[in-house]
């Protein structure tokens, strides 16, 4: 999910230059399998606000247009990851959670409102985390959680 605007400089009838500003941006995502005598199931959950970068339109037709643009993403991370013994008994779960500052890079196809994209995102952040099992509880070294991923891009331009 995400909401911004497009503040443009001066545009002509075929190009524009101008400011992008995302208000909030929330990406997650969810997989599963199982591994050896473990099942397992990891999510991760990626929330920026005030993205904010220039943007890029040239125009080809009334109703079709091109963008690119660069996004400075201030971004809070959480990844977990819980691994469940397949023949039962007390899961172990690993959550890492930070804030910093990510990058994102893309381009898109616009048709009157229809907006289609590809969004390449990029960065690392340093995360603090925690441990939960059978054991009990601790903390974990802190690490950089690597937040590089491709996002396509589908919603309407108002």
């Amino acid at each position: 999910l995400q909401l911004g605007n497009r503040w443009y400089f001066n545009p002509t009838e075929q190009y524009g230059i101008g400011l992008m500003v995302n208000w909030i941006d929330i990406t997650a995502g969810v997989k599963a399998g199982s591994e050896s005598s473990y099942d397992w199931a990891r999510a991760v959950v990626d929330f920026s606000f005030c993205e904010i970068g220039p943007v890029g339109t040239y125009v080809l037709t009334k109703d079709i247009a091109l963008d690119a643009y660069y996004n400075l993403r201030p971004t809070g991370f959480s990844s977990g990851m819980i691994w469940s013994p397949a023949s039962g008994g007390d899961d172990e779960t690993y959550v890492y959670a930070g804030f910093g500052f990510t990058h994102a890079i893309g381009a898109a196809f616009r048709y009157k409102v229809l907006n289609i994209g590809l969004e390449y995102v990029m960065g690392s952040i340093n995360s603090e985390g925690s441990y939960s099992g059978p054991d009990g509880d601790e903390d974990l070294d802190s690490q950089k959680n690597i937040a590089n991923n491709f996002r396509i891009m589908i919603g309407v331009k108002f």
